[in-house]
């Protein structure tokens, strides 16, 4: 299930931003990263190095997309099932960036963390939420600088991210429902 499920992370990222109507620029930049994530992961016998590499890809993919999102949904007038339905697809994709992350870290060194099994996104996957919504169980635990760097940034970057979103959506929600018109001679 892991594989079907980082096969369709690449295809999903670039249509969402082009549907954040993204900068084709962008849009293009996603498609080419995505493709390269698929090659690696399909050629399993690809060096753990070819796999550091194309999950570090897809989380900067990952990262790239909420930005993306919440730039379009930053612009609403009005809070609409699309306000909603985006704030959380970026917060989910902000976790998802951060466990490739962590598995990308993993790979690299598993002695990086404490108790975790193995590279899957499982076990990367509730290590991030767990990390981003500062539950912080501490079943596993980074113990090597860069995994730290990174729980660190997640748990800010969380935070932050909820403050910051919450507020928009409660000052959107907060404004009356208006136009402002132009009148001649002004």
């Amino acid at each position: 299930t892991t594989e079907i499920y980082t096969l369709s992370l690449p295809d999903a990222l670039p249509i969402s931003m082009a549907a954040s109507r993204a900068h084709r620029w962008a849009v293009h930049i996603s498609w080419l990263s995505g493709l390269a994530v698929l090659v690696a992961v399909v050629f399993e016998n690809t060096p753990d190095q070819v796999g550091i590499a194309a999950a570090v890809v897809l989380a900067v993919l990952m990262v790239s997309t909420p930005v993306v999102i919440l730039r379009r949904i930053g612009r609403h007038d009005q809070v609409t099932a699309t306000t909603i339905w985006g704030a959380i697809a970026a917060y989910l994709a902000f976790g998802l960036a951060f466990s490739l992350l962590y598995s990308a870290a993993f790979q690299a060194d598993a002695a990086s963390f404490r108790n975790m099994a193995d590279a899957r996104l499982g076990d990367t996957n509730y290590f991030s939420f767990v990390t981003m919504t500062t539950l912080g169980y501490g079943d596993i635990t980074p113990v090597a600088a860069f995994p730290r760097a990174l729980v660190v940034m997640q748990t800010l970057i969380g935070q932050i991210y909820l403050v910051v979103v919450v507020a928009r959506v409660v000052s959107v929600l907060g404004k009356p429902n208006t136009t402002l018109r132009r009148v001649d001679g002004d």
